[in-house]
């Protein structure tokens, strides 16, 4: 359960709207906002998280560390669907959770040398890049990938810093990064 200053996505697009001088909305007793006043009070939400998120300061929770799985024999990993960059050198664990490695993040140029140079070789990464997924989707935005070299010679888990790029409030993603001091 959230916190009691927290404050969800009803009780925000209700604050917008009576700030509007639509009312409170129909979900907290008001009357039903037509298509118009729900597009104005649905602007006004996304111009505000955007100001909040990218308002120049560097907030420390939009900063989550990830991690992503790569299989024996793979030089691909799907990044987080809310990944807007890594910020980190990765650490490279293997199974029982143990340091392996750190992989600096590099160029997909030098990953595809040296896979040309060594396409057989196998080992724990040692380069690795971000790589686009060809295109958005009406149902979704781009999507990532890491692509390391070489191939893996075991499973290792990809643990690293990356700030995200937060989606939209709905009914089922109600709350705001931040937590209640920042509602």
């Amino acid at each position: 359960m959230a916190g009691q200053l927290s404050v969800d996505y009803e009780e925000l697009v209700a604050a917008v709207g009576f700030f509007l001088g639509f009312g409170r909305g129909k979900a907290k007793g008001g009357r039903t906002w037509d298509a118009n006043q729900q597009a104005a009070i649905d602007y006004c939400v996304r111009g505000g998280l955007r100001r909040f998120y990218h308002c120049g300061y560097d907030w420390s929770f939009l900063r989550p560390t990830g991690t992503v799985s790569l299989a024996s024999g793979a030089t691909l990993a799907f990044l987080p669907e809310d990944l807007g960059g890594i910020e980190s050198a990765i650490v490279v664990l293997v199974a029982d959770e143990s340091l392996c490695c750190q992989v600096d993040l590099g160029r997909i140029g030098a990953v595809l040398s040296a896979e040309a140079q060594a396409p057989d070789s196998t080992g724990q990464p040692q380069l690795a890049a971000i790589e686009p997924i060809k295109g958005p989707l009406a149902s979704r935005g781009q999507k990532f990938q890491l692509h390391v070299w070489p191939k893996a010679d075991q499973a290792y888990t990809l643990k690293f810093t990356y700030y995200v790029n937060p989606a939209y409030l709905t009914g089922t993603h109600p709350f705001a990064y931040g937590g209640a001091q920042h509602a």
